[in-house]
């Protein structure tokens, strides 16, 4: 059984993007998040900092890391480049599966686009554990309700199995 992270020790200072649940009728826990971006008031190094903590920790547990991380790797990007790709790149190297990836390869699909032009990020994303990436069947974005204005988001939709 999974125990919960302690929250003032494991949290940033951004606490109101940070939220650890413990699915306990599937032992597994959830970190869902919403990264800063670059330019607001919180820290967007320090955020990564305890993303990372956290994998760490929950790397060989049922765990799942999702959110709107408003970064990504290169190739997920129409035109310009992440500031914060190593750090995205360090989930990956710590054994994290990106759950579209691992379903759809190097398709390029873009869950958000600049209000500036026409540039499209995959800034949305889901990561699982080792422990849980057997149990990945599907991962698609339902961009209807970006287009639809529901959301300047397009909805990341991932289907695990028991």
């Amino acid at each position: 059984m999974l125990a919960p992270e302690t929250p003032k020790r494991f949290t940033p200072k951004s606490s109101h993007r940070w939220l650890v649940v413990h699915v306990a009728q599937a032992d597994m826990l959830a970190l869902c998040i919403h990264i800063p971006n670059q330019n607001e008031k919180w820290n967007k190094d320090d955020f990564w900092k305890h993303v990372c903590g956290f994998a760490k920790r929950n790397k060989s547990e049922r765990s799942i890391i999702l959110g709107d991380f408003n970064t990504g790797l290169d190739a997920d990007t129409e035109n310009e480049k992440f500031r914060h790709s190593p750090q995205f790149q360090k989930l990956l190297d710590l054994g994290w599966i990106d759950c579209y990836r691992a379903v759809h390869g190097d398709r390029r699909e873009y869950s958000w686009y600049s209000p500036n032009g026409n540039n499209g990020y995959r800034l949305d994303h889901c990561f699982l554990s080792a422990a849980l990436a057997t149990r990945l069947r599907a991962a698609s974005f339902d961009h209807e309700v970006r287009a639809t204005r529901l959301s300047d988001h397009s909805l990341l939709t991932v289907d695990l199995v028991d």
